[in-house]
């Protein structure tokens, strides 16, 4: 009760609307781009980079277009039924290079730690990697 006496004082009695267009118009049928990124709660310019994935746009002239609000729905509710998202096609591509180069997610292909066999003791004493093929080896101290 206090809070409405504050608030009535310091607007001296101003009535106020929600802000949004959208709020105006709640039964709308047709939306605009900006109702309808409203609508979604994101930015116009990410409505604009989202349009291919949504429904597809009433195209009543060529500079009015309008999205149905039901389309816009029922768009929001099969993208929480999906569920999981399918991977990025470049992630996959990589994932799928990467595997048939032979190598692993670390980068370390192939890379096996040498048996007692293959290592031969320094002169300080340390033990060390004797490679197949010296001429590209990297020494390797255990």
């Amino acid at each position: 009760m206090q809070h409405q006496q504050i608030h009535s004082a310091l607007t001296g009695g101003l009535v106020t609307r929600p802000s949004g267009r959208n709020s105006a118009h709640p039964d709308r049928l047709l939306l605009s781009a900006t109702e309808a990124a409203d609508l979604l709660g994101m930015s116009l310019r990410k409505f604009h980079l989202t349009r291919p994935a949504l429904p597809a746009p009433v195209v009543i002239g060529p500079r009015h277009v309008r999205w149905r609000r039901a389309d816009l729905t029922a768009w929001v509710v099969g993208l929480a039924a999906a569920g999981d998202r399918a991977e990025p096609a470049q992630l996959t591509a990589g994932k799928l290079k990467k595997r048939a180069s032979g190598g692993t997610a670390g980068g370390f292909a192939g890379v096996q730690t040498p048996t007692a066999s293959e290592t031969q003791a320094g002169r300080d004493g340390q033990v060390r990697a004797v490679p197949s093929n010296p001429k590209s080896a990297i020494e390797v101290t255990v």
